[in-house]
């Protein structure tokens, strides 16, 4: 049958599952489809009509696990209460990286258990692969062609997909006034504002890495009441909402034209024809988005730019494929060198191109609009494409009931190839905080639980593997087991990794404290086992899994696992590590159980499908 509708959903933890979802809908929106376009948490699945496909793009996270606008999602979906999807049509792209042990995980669990609940696949899932050459584009751009096929729609719009744009941009003001609508709260999200407190680096002056603790503070009462309503469990995270450096902010004004103080109201296309901008024909094609926390209120051009624009993000092909567009209309003798220059960049035939001058230098969207100053983007569709800022998630490093709040922050710092100085945006922008200084801020949901379940019984044993800042967490929950101590003894056994003992020793006098302080109160047993991989003067054990497979530190893990049914936790990198920790495991269990590899490998196994193996992780 051919469809009249699209839902395109996305699961994102990062934001490019949203990128691509973006995408595929303008393809939609040009092929005629009615769009939706949505997180995965905000749409009920089985509210489907007979003339309407289900698109979702999703990506895997950590080890495995759902990204953030999906995980209520597959709760819902993995209930054995789960009602069946008779009439949900749908495809499923997935993004992922290969180097990881469970590659696009997410999108193929989610692909078999919407057809054994009765939902119909129009294609098999897509899977986009970092390490291929053209990134996730390689396999998304076939199997959208498939995609149209099975949906029996082909493209009726001519107008290139780059002059659409998402969000219509509108001076009203020449200048701010009592018009604003600018208040306190810069993003809908953000639970509270928060007050630097103090800084402190913790790695030595000569580290090549700079790892800094923050401490912030409520600024207002208000504040203080949102947070101590949502901070109620360990392994939370603060996230922050950076804001764009003034330089940068005055540099995308005058590649605009804009003045500072000029009134800017954002607000969504509603149809394909309203965010056009070069109309040849007619079109009925309509859509729906998610919202925005500016859209229709009026915002000074500065602020715009400040606090919300990423302008700061990486170049995307599709950018490039925009900005020459824009540029067949220049009427200089240089016009076909620079839509030429601009097709060669957003080529697949030329992607080697792309990589070098945007991949590996991190050239941002600012950078690429002054390498191009002369093509005419309108504002609406270059703010489209850069999309808004994200926040970026720290693991509390402090318990919920303390104040100040702690995070533990590794500065992002590096040079190109061609030795262009970077940062991440989120670290460079909170070690430029001056003490004083007032941030937005949310408090998520924990990654990990204390219980197993809702309704048991904090377990008598943990064991915390937390690895250079993955240890922030980690610190979390020692703290919070030292102020709130539980009413039976608890055994609480960390594992810490480091370069060197003398450089990058995280919290290192800490530990010694809160093992004299657990002898002390007696009702919490912490033990600290260390790793140091660039320490001569420690030459054993380098990681954190050899530390874990050595006497006493086996015997220990093995007793607060195996004997008092313990909770095992990782956080930290989610490359190799989290594998060699989990093989570390399986073979104390093997040599203490007295048991074979498949046995023990059934045991991890068991932990995890009952809440006792729990994993934080993320890639860098």
């Amino acid at each position: 049958m051919s469809f009249l509708r699209s839902r395109i959903l996305f699961g994102t933890e990062t934001g490019t599952a949203l990128l691509v979802a973006r995408y595929i809908a303008v393809e939609a929106l040009r092929r005629g489809l009615h769009v939706t376009i949505a997180p995965c948490d905000d749409m009920q699945l089985e509210n489907e009509s007979f003339d309407e496909c289900t698109i979702i793009v999703c990506s895997t996270t950590g080890q495995g696990e759902f990204p953030a606008t999906m995980r209520r999602t597959w709760e819902r979906l993995r209930n054995v209460d789960c009602p069946r999807f008779a009439q949900l049509r749908f495809a499923i792209f997935g993004l992922g990286d290969a180097t990881y042990p469970k590659f696009n995980y997410v999108a193929k669990l989610l692909h078999k258990r919407l057809e054994g609940l009765g939902g119909t696949p129009l294609l098999l899932r897509g899977l986009g692969d970092e390490q291929d050459r053209g990134r996730y584009e390689t396999a998304l751009r076939p199997w959208l062609s498939d995609l149209w096929a099975a949906m029996q729609v082909a493209a009726v719009d001519p107008r290139p997909s780059g002059e659409f744009a998402w969000w219509l941009c509108k001076v009203v003001s020449g200048n701010s006034s009592s018009t604003s609508a600018d208040g306190p709260s810069h993003h809908a999200d953000a639970t509270a504002h928060m007050t630097l407190k103090s800084v402190r680096r913790l790695t030595t002056a000569d580290h090549f890495q700079d790892v800094r603790h923050f401490d912030f503070v409520p600024t207002d009462a208000e504040s203080e009441l949102k947070v101590a309503g949502q901070l109620t469990a360990v392994g939370q995270c603060l996230a922050v909402y950076p804001v764009n450096d003034a330089d940068a902010v005055q540099r995308m004004l005058t590649r605009f034209r804009l003045q500072k103080s000029w009134l800017v109201t954002v607000h969504p296309a509603a149809c394909i024809d309203e965010g056009y901008f070069c109309v040849p024909r007619a079109s009925c094609a309509t859509f729906q988005q998610p919202n925005v926390s500016l859209f229709h209120r009026p915002v000074e051009a500065f602020e715009l730019f400040l606090r919300y624009v990423a302008i700061n993000g990486g170049v995307t092909r599709s950018f490039l494929e925009t900005l020459s567009c824009f540029a067949r209309r220049l009427t200089s003798d240089v016009a076909d060198e620079v839509v030429e220059r601009l097709l060669e960049l957003a080529s697949q035939e030329h992607f080697d191109e792309f990589d070098a001058y945007a991949t590996k230098e991190h050239r941002s969207f600012l950078e690429v609009l002054e390498d191009f100053p002369d093509v005419p983007i309108p504002l609406d569709v270059a703010v489209s494409h850069m999309g808004m800022i994200h926040p970026r998630l720290y693991s509390l490093s402090s318990a919920p009931s303390e104040r100040p709040l702690s995070i533990t922050v590794a500065l992002l710092s590096f040079r190109t190839p061609y030795r262009r100085e970077r940062r991440g945006h989120c670290s460079g922008f909170l070690c430029d905080l001056p003490l004083g200084s007032v941030v937005d801020v949310a408090i998520t949901e924990p990654k990990c639980s204390m219980t197993t379940a809702a309704d048991a019984p904090v377990p008598s044993a943990f064991v915390l593997v937390g690895p250079g800042t993955g240890i922030a967490p980690v610190r979390g929950f020692v703290r919070h087991f030292l102020r709130c101590p539980p009413i039976h003894r608890q055994q609480v056994v960390v594992f810490t990794g480091h370069r060197s003992r003398d450089k990058d020793f995280l919290y290192d006098k800490e530990w010694t404290e809160a093992t004299t302080e657990a002898a002390t109160n007696g009702r919490v047993d912490v033990r600290v086992f260390s790793a140091f991989s660039r320490d001569p003067s420690a030459p054993s054990p380098r990681y954190v899994q050899h530390a874990m497979v050595l006497s006493p530190a086996a015997e220990t893990v093995y007793d607060a696992i195996v004997n008092k049914g313990g909770l095992f936790y990782i956080c930290g990198n989610s490359k190799q590590m989290p594998a060699d920790v989990e093989s570390a495991l399986q073979s104390i269990i093997e040599r203490y159980g007295e048991c074979d590899a498949e046995d023990a490998a059934q045991y991890i196994k068991e932990m995890k499908l009952d809440g006792r193996f729990q994993t934080d992780t993320w890639s860098t």
